[in-house]
């Protein structure tokens, strides 16, 4: 250890600080590269490697370099609000601001943010550190007093380092879902910087983060926009730059180092992560041994710290080495076992872990054992680690719960802390917060919050890396064990949940051995618990799980007492009463393995499932439905088994609803007899005199039927389906009124009430006497003195949501509805009325205004529409577009994008927990005749507004084009009077080429996935898309969309145009790439988009007239082909199916696994169009191309992952299992390369998933055997079971179910079961072919693509 510090200028492990910026080499094009688009787009997302030097690139020279003028802005002055995101980000982002805008108290910065998202903009703008020209202040004073005023402002920069802690902490992030908080500062941040770039404010925003959590980025709303918008990914530095890190600190500090270390350490840096940790902190180390920096630095001083073996030192140096090293005691010579730059940082901890007792002892004058320090140690670095998603992360914790978990009386946090602080010292920068010159700094308080300094500490000190594993395992045995705990304590303490005796033994030595206390207990709790709450629990845990271990323990005393001592002797005592009852045990046993018997069992299981509110809606929907197909039960069974009828209604209409969203119209009869049921018990029970207390369950239930037969009767146009729409809602409008009339002092459900009331006065329920009515109880605009009951729920600050982005209206939707239903009346005067107060108090959104949201003055001109008060609508439109300065066709235009099919609408389902969207839906399911009528409408207002020739024949060219494929799409019945689609593409041509070609060829702008996200494309570009395209987002802004709707237009074309003439060149050829780029982003899961597939013959076509081309090979399209491919082996056409496959470019195959959108979700489909291509072409026996198609994967881990998946495949569609188990083989060798994986191990789950499929009795313990201590264990598990299922080993299957797992669980095991057992049967009726095509890519195409730049 080198204990004497002086200033160093190499940091070492921890990023450097503002004021080191003139030792920060390297990074001078960087630097100014990210300062130029941090000054252009006021946002900036810092992206890199762990231990690329992120932190370093801001502090040292984004950061310096604003200050010096080369980040051009407002002020001369900076404040920086910096901070980490920590386990309280939102007090965290609180206390910055208020530190650097001077605000006294902070609580005064959380309450002012939390009551909107421009709240920053406005605390900044009413600060000193904000220059108001306009203000009366400014304008009244004198030179001097500007002068004053000046030298306060400021421009504000806002740091969120170190952004993976929105992620590693689960007060932030739990199971894939932000927090509140954690939304709402990311809301908070987004929506300045937004404002700033909009309204030109000083205002920068900067986050840095880790590259390998840019996935979990999608789970914040809007934050993949902004990461695409502007992101910086901090790259490797070169041969050069690295040159610069070592010589130029050391030139100007006055040290000097030889060229000869320096090409030393270059060369012995290797590739991967924390390269640039490792070596500033072996050149801290030798600037130490070289006694601070005094002697010229050289390669004796590089192998003192541990980097290079003595045999490789100069024969000058060696005599002198050697000498230095003889003179080191015995435990600190075994810590250069392995001299390497890699093991620098290993050694120097190391000899810390050794010398640690000493230190102790010399700064405090106490005793203490070698091994207790030890102790302790290896316990403070335990618990600054965690696992997260295979991941070695940091944990802070504070010194006092560092303690607790120890939990060793003898030693209180001043003697923990004191052992701890050899890691603090200058010079072993090890654990924050260091020591510094103040004497103070030395003595660690109990509400100190320790953290270790950078992640390659855990990655490159091995005694670490073995503890944080250890930890690890501790936690998932620890969850194996809560598991059956809680199962036990769950059934009443039973004696049937006690654990077997296998368990028992593990489970007695594992607690034998880690002794946990109720601290160590809590931190594994979930966050939601304040830390008393906490301690309790962890206590009642403990108590509980004595009581279990003894009692199990007693329930296996005899078994216990034969292994001690022997079964010989006690067996002969009972071996005449075995024989005896042997013969008859044997025969039930029998019995029960029997399929049928299983099946039986699993009917009357699933009666308790379906009837306990311990599983989720969506399991006990999955698992009634998999016995349906099976015929295992009936729906009129399953309803008539729940007792509670507004829980048989919902029951009922969430079968229809799983029936229908992924079997869309079939299977019919089941759809239609679930229907029957929900229309008819919601009849019975929705009647205001049966209700009692349950007016909102039953809203709730009705507003889901009222989506689910919409979406019904938008895959099938039947009567029956339109006649239970309109009664349904006739029982909406019923329950609406006289809950308005009656109004329930414990009734405060608005969202279900309004939601209720939008349905019923879209199909025109309501009587005119009824709808004056409910204006006269709602209305405030009227002289009525409104009750106060209306005033309570519908009270100002009342915020209700809709829509995905969470954005709504003030009042609770009150003035919403009030336009609704004064439109009704065809009332445009009070509609307006209404208008302006939705205008003035519209929520402060992404775009900051209420045309953004979900629900839109387009949904009150609709209700115009259906309710036939056509001249209102036009005065309405009139005022409306007047208030906002927008034009009629622009207002037309912005409606009609509100009729495409997308995502959002099926969010409204309410079937799976993501589907919670609320929105009126009528609009996004507009039948024919709306359709019609507003497009003519549309074309009206062109032909009035419009003045401009080419223009005006461009937007009416467009209009019949977008008419005729949402009209394509539709599945009513076209009236005689009507265009047909081709007769709309026909009118759409003709007003095409009446526009000049200059005027096409003008560059707009055109938006992309998202709101951010824009392109610049020829004005062609909009009609010559094979499809629907528009120029501006169509839904709420943040939400992505992508434009592929139905492959109509395409067949036209191909059919009735010139493919040549149309698409000459690759900018036109170029269109059809983004086409296909749409329909991929939206085929990962088709259900969910409201989408079919492209016809095959449709995309033979257009492969055909593209082959033709010479340019052809300059556009990209990998995506056709490997989508032709499938519907080639689909359709059983091999040598079509090799043909396109075999026109797919490898060397640019990896540009399709590229999207930031949804996640990884869509680069995990385009990785599955690959592993099909790998099946295809293997059951064809052609492994040469599967090695072409193979070679861009450089990752084991994928390569294993497609091998698997192909397989996995091939050996459920019982094709060739030869070939199935070639691919198998191929996958285990792949996956015995991959070796120690730290982000995350998705092939293990597909591996262990195709392995058990193959032979479940040879291949199970295999199976377990691999995926032991993996994350996705219990998916895993789930396949697996799966897959026994599927061999028809129903016994087997259930006997693999993990013990004691929770209602919830079993139910989707059991489902996972059925599902596999109806996939081997293949016995399935033809009406639950599209059903099962529907299945969610988790369930039926579940594969994962890990990216190989990463």
């Amino acid at each position: 250890m080198f204990e004497d510090y002086q200033i160093c200028p190499y940091t070492g492990l921890r990023s450097f600080t503002e004021e080191e910026s003139l030792y920060f080499k390297g990074r001078e094009d960087d630097i100014d590269a990210a300062t130029a688009q941090l000054q252009r787009n006021k946002f900036l997302m810092l992206t890199g490697a762990s231990g690329d030097g992120k932190s370093s690139l801001v502090y040292a020279g984004i950061i310096p370099n604003a200050r010096a003028g080369f980040l051009k802005s407002k002020y001369t002055q900076w404040c920086v609000a910096d901070f980490r995101p920590e386990r309280s980000p939102f007090k965290n982002l609180c206390k910055a601001i208020a530190n650097q805008l001077d605000i006294p108290n902070e609580v005064t910065v959380e309450s002012e943010l939390k009551h909107g998202f421009s709240a920053i903009v406005d605390l900044y703008r009413n600060s000193d550190r904000f220059l108001d020209e306009d203000a009366l202040e400014w304008q009244a004073a004198d030179d001097r007093k500007r002068a004053s005023i000046k030298r306060k402002a400021a421009n504000l920069i806002i740091l969120v380092d170190q952004f993976e802690e929105f992620f590693t902490n689960p007060e932030n992030y739990d199971k894939g879902v932000p927090s509140k908080e954690a939304n709402l500062v990311l809301n908070l941040l987004l929506e300045t910087s937004k404002i700033a770039l909009e309204e030109g404010l000083p205002i920068y925003v900067i986050f840095t983060m880790r590259s390998d959590f840019i996935g979990q980025c999608a789970a914040f709303r809007g934050l993949p926009e902004y990461i695409g918008f502007s992101q910086f990914f901090v790259p490797r530095l070169n041969r050069a730059q690295l040159q610069l890190v070592i010589e130029e600190p050391a030139v100007l500090s006055g040290n000097q180092i030889t060229r000869r270390l320096t090409e030393r350490l270059i060369h012995d840096l290797t590739e991967g992560v924390d390269q640039l940790p490792i070596l500033q902190h072996a050149l801290n180390q030798i600037w130490h041994a070289a006694n601070n920096g005094t002697e010229e630095m050289d390669l004796i001083h590089y192998a003192m710290v541990g980097g290079m073996p003595v045999s490789e030192l100069p024969e000058d140096q060696v005599l002198k080495f050697k000498k230095w090293f003889d003179d080191l005691p015995e435990n600190i010579k075994a810590c250069y076992h392995a001299p390497s730059l890699q093991n620098v940082l290993d050694t120097h901890t190391n000899k810390l872990f050794e010398q640690a007792r000493a230190y102790y002892i010399e700064n405090t004058g106490k005793d203490i054992s070698n091994e207790d320090t030890k102790a302790i140690i290896k316990n403070a670095f335990s618990c600054l680690t965690k696992i997260d998603q295979s991941r070695a992360v940091r944990n802070r914790m504070t010194l006092q719960e560092i303690t607790n978990i120890l939990g060793r009386k003898e030693f209180g946090t001043l003697e923990v802390g004191a052992v701890l602080n050899i890691f603090r010292e200058p010079g072993n920068t090890f654990i924050r917060p260091f020591i510094s010159d103040d004497p103070e700094s030395r003595a660690l308080g109990e509400n100190d919050v320790l953290d270790i300094t950078h992640e390659s500490l855990i990655r490159n000190w091995d005694y670490l890396k073995n503890w944080a594993e250890e930890e690890y395992d501790n936690y998932t045995v620890y969850l194996d064990y809560e598991q059956q705990l809680n199962r036990w304590v769950e059934s009443g303490k039973s004696n049937a949940f006690l654990m077997s005796i296998g368990p028992l033994t593990y489970f007695e030595n594992w607690i034998n051995n880690l002794n946990p206390n109720i601290h160590w207990v809590s931190r594994y709790l979930p966050e939601e618990f304040d830390q008393d709450k906490k301690l309790s629990k962890a206590k009642n845990i403990l108590k509980n799980s004595q009581e279990f271990l003894n009692k199990s323990a007693r329930k296996h005393v005899v078994t216990r007492t034969v292994m001690r001592y022997g079964a010989k002797r006690i067996g002969i005592a009972i071996a005449l009463i075995a024989f005896l009852v042997f013969s008859s045990f044997a025969i039930r046993q029998y019995l029960r393995q029997q399929n049928s018997y299983i099946l039986n069992s699993i009917q009357d299981e699933s009666i308790e499932l379906i009837n306990t509110s311990k599983v989720s809606f969506e399991n006990k929907i999955y698992l009634i439905v998999e016995q349906l197909k099976l015929g295992l039960t009936t729906i009129d069974e399953s309803i008539n088994s729940i007792p509670d009828p507004i829980e048989k209604i919902n029951i009922a209409n969430g079968i229809a609803t799983l029936l229908v969203f992924q079997g869309k119209d079939q299977p019919k009869e089941l759809i239609f007899r679930s229907l029957t049921i929900a229309d008819s018990l919601s009849d019975e029970y929705a009647i205001p005199g049966n209700l009692s207390s349950s007016f909102s369950a039953i809203l709730k239930e009705l507003n889901d039927l009222r989506v689910t037969l919409e979406l019904a009767f938008y895959y099938n146009a039947d009567a029956q389906l339109d006649a239970w729409k309109k009664s349904n809602a006739k029982r909406s409008g019923k329950i609406v009124l006289h809950i308005l009339e009656s109004q329930p002092a414990d009734f405060d459900d608005i969202v279900n009430l309004t939601l209720a009331l939008e349905n019923a006065i879209n199909y025109k329920v309501f009587a005119p006497e009824e709808t004056q009515r409910l204006i006269q109880i709602l209305s405030p605009f009227d002289e009525v003195d409104r009750s106060d009951w209306v005033k309570e729920n519908f009270k100002a600050d009342n915020l209700m949501e809709r829509g995905n982005a969470n954005y709504g209206f003030r009042f609770n939707g009150l003035y919403q509805q009030l336009a609704y239903l004064y439109a009704s009346q065809g009332n445009s005067e009070r509609v307006l009325d209404c208008m302006d107060v939705l205008l003035a108090n519209a929520q402060n959104n992404y775009q900051g205004d209420y045309a953004a949201g979900a629900d839109n003055a387009a949904n009150i001109a609709t209700v115009f529409y259906r309710t036939g008060q056509l001249e209102a609508l036009d005065d309405f439109v009139k005022g409306y577009t007047l208030k906002i300065n927008i034009s009629f066709e622009e207002f037309y235009i912005r409606l009609l994008g509100r009729m495409l099919p997308n995502a959002s609408t099926i969010s409204n389902l309410n079937l799976y927990s993501f589907m919670t969207d609320k929105q009126n839906l009528n609009l996004q399911f507009s039948d024919r005749a709306q359709i019609g009528y507003f497009y003519s409408k549309y074309r009206e207002t062109v032909l009035d507004e419009i003045k401009d020739i080419n223009e005006r024949n461009y937007l009416m060219a467009l209009s019949f084009k977008n008419e005729g494929i949402l009209k394509g799409i539709n599945k009513e019945e076209s009236p005689k009077e009507d265009l047909s689609v081709s007769q709309l593409f026909d009118q759409a041509f003709e007003y095409y080429n009446l526009v000049s070609t200059a005027y096409l060829d003008q560059t707009i702008t055109v938006i992309g996935a998202a709101a951010t996200d824009n392109l610049i494309a020829p004005r062609k570009f909009l009609f010559l898309y094979p499809d629907l395209r528009l120029s501006f987002a169509p839904l709420e802004p943040r939400v992505f969309f992508f434009f592929y709707f139905s492959d109509v237009f395409l067949e036209y074309l191909l059919d009735h145009r010139s493919i040549d003439e149309l698409y000459p060149t690759k900018t036109e050829l170029d269109f059809f790439t983004a086409w296909f780029l749409a329909y991929n982003s939206n085929m990962w899961e088709p259900r969910y988009f409201l989408i079919n597939p492209i016809r095959y013959e449709v995309l033979k076509k257009l492969d055909i007239e593209l082959a033709k081309r010479k340019n052809i090979d300059q556009v990209d399209l990998n995506w056709m082909y490997l989508y032709l491919g499938e519907m080639a082996y689909l359709n059983n056409d091999v040598d079509a199916m090799s043909s396109y496959y075999q026109k797919i470019n490898p060397d640019n195959l990896l540009n399709i696994l590229r999207s930031k959108e949804f996640g990884i979700r869509v680069n995990n489909h385009s990785f599955r169009l690959i592993a099909t291509a790998i099946e295809g072409l293997a059951n064809s026996g052609d492994f040469e191309e599967i090695n072409r198609l193979s070679k861009p994967f450089k990752k084991s881990i994928n390569r294993s992952s497609l091998y698997s998946y192909a397989a996995k495949d091939l050996l459920i569609k019982k094709t060739n299992p030869e070939i199935a188990k070639r691919l198998l083989d191929s996958a285990w060798v792949e996956f015995d390369r991959t070796g120690i994986v730290t982000s995350g191990r998705p092939h293990t789950i597909l591996l262990a998933y195709t392995n058990t499929l193959y032979d479940p009795k040879e291949n199970l313990e295999e199976s377990y055997r691999i995926i032991k201590n993996l994350g996705g264990k219990s998916f895993a598990t789930r396949f697996m079971i799966r897959s026994i299922g599927f061999h028809a080993q129903l016994y087997e299957a259930k006997s693999q179910f993990p013990e004691n797992i929770s209602d919830d669980d079993y139910s989707l095991i059991l489902s996972e079961m059925l599902y596999g057992f109806a996939e081997g049967k293949d016995e399935l009726n033809e009406s639950w072919k599209e059903f099962q095509l529907g299945y969610p890519w988790f369930v039926s195409r579940w594969i994962i693509y890990i990216d190989e730049s990463s």
